[in-house]
């Protein structure tokens, strides 16, 4: 392919986008030769193929799109980190201090990704059929990250990549924002959403989607995805701004990057639950696991994802455990509340309750929310024991099994006492013993009868 370019000097102050004088000039100056001297690339936009110009210009020139949907959460978490004002990216979307730190933001995700790895080969050029697009004032379009990784490489080793001083790029017509958003999603989004977005940031995405108008179905359509997809996503995203919120890390969205495995079955499982007190209640247990300081000494066992199906089928057990287990505490907060009526939503709904059990609801839901480390030994004991009695309930040695191994909880009480009886507390003790002679005695009576 024959090309004609016009160079042009880059200078250090220039290494994260030109002036915006200097790009329009440049390429106005450009678009004003022969059109037939200037490769063509052909692009498929507004609904027709049409050839556009391609022109060399230096790694420095164009500026990193601000608006793109990748970077969304990223730029919330950089102007919270930095303390910097809400308006930094939004300002002046050209400034260098502005395109240097979205220059930061992308190489997170190519770091993340194939890509860096891709090119770090210094024996890869770049691919001419995918030059990068650009508005008509040197705005990158699709290809930030590409350009965030060929400029990390060239700036660090000028020499072994020489061959990225100079880029490849197309210049589209002019275009409204709307213009833009659709080649972006029929460019890439599809292909790339699930891979290359970090998954607060496709769910920021979407949710934007329906804030402008668009019905779930519309978005399900443009991105590839299912619409149940699209709801549990966004729900997904108000969920992790809140947890991150209640836990003093508003914005901090790196802190949930790997958590978007936990955070779908939470909102999945929370769909599933009628009553808002239920699903509050759900809530809190599921993020308890997250919410365990790390130095906290609990132990959880397993992937923490898994887990997530098994507190939606036992949530009502796990409740009750946690009254039986911190009944006089719950029951002194009781006492101080003030009477409070069910949520319009639960009277319309036919799910209305006393008052009497709204507070006590309410109690449980901010106790569950306020103390992960006593609540999570509990769920993981109940779970681990449901599953054991659904397992063992199959047996027909299933009451013998769970005898043996209270008999060795027992034997360990037992011991413990013989061991340092002095220094334990005798808080509910005998009330506990009770209780296990009085279920004994009707196992006992059963196995008397059976024989």
């Amino acid at each position: 392919m024959i090309t004609h370019y016009i160079m042009i000097k880059e200078s250090n102050q220039q290494q994260y986008g030109y002036t915006h004088s200097q790009r329009e000039e440049y390429i106005s100056q450009c678009l004003r030769i022969n059109d037939s001297s200037l490769p063509k690339f052909p692009l498929n936009f507004r609904g027709k193929t049409e050839p556009r110009p391609i022109i060399e210009v230096p790694i420095g020139f164009p500026i990193y799109r601000i608006e793109n949907g990748r970077t969304q959460t990223l730029q919330e978490e950089y102007i919270k980190i930095n303390s910097l004002p809400s308006t930094f990216f939004s300002a002046d979307h050209g400034s260098p201090e502005t395109q240097k730190a979205q220059h930061e933001l992308l190489q997170k995700l190519t770091k993340k990704s194939d890509l860096y790895a891709e090119f770090k080969n210094p024996k890869l050029h770049q691919i001419d059929e995918h030059p990068i697009l650009c508005t008509i004032d040197g705005i990158i379009i699709n290809g930030n990250r590409r350009v965030s990784t060929w400029r990390d490489l060239y700036y660090n080793e000028p020499e072994k990549y020489s061959h990225f001083e100079n880029i490849r790029i197309v210049i589209l017509p002019y275009c409204t924002p709307q213009d833009i958003e659709k080649l972006e999603s029929d460019l890439q989004i599809k292909k790339d959403l699930k891979s290359e977005y970090l998954w607060h940031a496709r769910s920021q995405l979407l949710k934007n989607k329906r804030n402008q108008g668009s019905t779930d179905a519309q978005i399900a359509k443009i991105f590839g995805m299912s619409e149940k997809d699209v709801n549990i996503y966004i729900e997904m995203f108000e969920l992790a701004r809140k947890y991150l919120i209640d836990n003093g890390h508003e914005a901090e969205w790196s802190l949930v990057d790997d958590a978007e495995h936990t955070f779908y079955p939470i909102v999945e499982g929370k769909n599933k639950f009628k009553k808002i007190s239920e699903k509050e209640s759900f809530e809190g247990l599921a993020l308890s696991y997250l919410k365990l300081p790390k130095n906290s000494s609990v132990t959880v066992s397993g992937r923490l994802f898994t887990k997530i199906p098994y507190v939606v089928k036992y949530h009502k057990e796990i409740k009750t455990e946690i009254r039986k287990q911190f009944g006089e505490e719950l029951r002194k907060k009781e006492e101080k509340q003030i009477p409070l009526s069910d949520t319009i939503h639960d009277i319309l709904a036919g799910n209305a309750s006393t008052n009497n059990e709204a507070i006590a609801d309410r109690v449980l839901n901010e106790f569950i929310r306020e103390n992960p480390e006593k609540v999570v030994p509990i769920l993981e004991d109940t779970i681990k024991i449901r599953r054991s009695i659904e397992i063992e309930g199959k047996e027909q040695t299933y009451v013998l099994l769970r005898l043996q191994k209270m008999n060795k909880l027992v034997t360990l009480s037992k011991d413990k006492i013989q061991e340092e009886g002095y220094d334990l507390s005798k808080a509910g003790v005998l009330k506990e013993i009770e209780s296990i002679e009085s279920q004994l005695k009707t196992i006992k009576s059963w196995a008397i009868d059976e024989n």
